[in-house]
């Protein structure tokens, strides 16, 4: 299959997931937009996951239940990462966690695009920054931990998870700087430049899913990005 019919699939399976909800309860949704690399359209096939913001008016079984059935219809393998919300929960700032916050700015910028959006419902507050900083501390510490629970793992760890972790931090660190990066081309050709002494050399995500045998060989520079981290 060639690359373009590829990312061609990814459109196609967000298509699908989407009539389905829209068919079993589309009255009740009040945001529906795709975020992460589709959003961006930035797809790296093999890589990449589909990520996608939903609020909705009140939960209910029969929801909860069409969703998990417009879930379980993706047999594509590509993995659906879904964030959602009751409008109550959305309009209370407590509830949010930073991926959406970063999402909210996105949308707010114009690179991510809602599919559906009442805004007689809710209201898309750009975040103040001290808050996405409160949460960039918090998230920091959660992914950090994700990351070491990982490597542990030794020959089994999973290096497309490493990866996306590390990414994570560093945009977290970068923006501690005032540095706002998307994708991991922009993150990793950034990242020399803006934070000190990171001279570390990593793969692209293409380059690790062409080499899957080299993954123990890249397992150092793994550890050497925690060794450089703590300092």
């Amino acid at each position: 299959m060639s690359m373009g019919k590829k990312i061609k699939r990814y459109f196609a399976v967000e298509k699908k997931f989407f009539t389905r909800i829209k068919k079993a309860f589309g009255s009740e949704i009040v945001l529906y937009c795709v975020t992460g690399s589709l959003g961006r359209n930035d797809i790296i096939p093999g890589w990449s996951d589909i990520d996608i913001l939903l609020v909705v008016e009140n939960y209910s079984a029969a929801l909860f239940k069409s969703t998990l059935n417009a879930l379980d219809t993706n047999t594509s393998g590509i993995k659906i990462g879904l964030t959602f919300y009751s409008v109550a929960e959305f309009n209370n700032e407590l509830f949010k966690d930073p991926k959406t916050y970063h999402s909210l700015k996105l949308i707010n910028d114009g690179i991510f695009s809602p599919r559906i959006f009442r805004k007689d419902k809710i209201k898309l507050a750009v975040p103040k920054k001290s808050t996405i900083k409160i949460f960039d501390d918090i998230d920091f510490t959660k992914v950090l931990q994700e990351l070491k629970k990982e490597l542990i793992k030794g020959q089994r760890f999973n290096e497309i998870k490493v990866y996306k972790n590390i990414t994570l931090l560093l945009k977290i660190l970068m923006r501690r700087n005032g540095v706002y990066c998307l994708g991991y081309k922009n993150v990793f050709s950034e990242a020399p430049h803006v934070l000190k002494g990171f001279l570390l050399r990593f793969s692209s995500p293409e380059e690790i899913l062409q080499s899957p045998h080299l993954k123990q060989q890249r397992f150092q520079i793994y550890i050497d990005f925690l060794n450089w981290l703590k300092k």
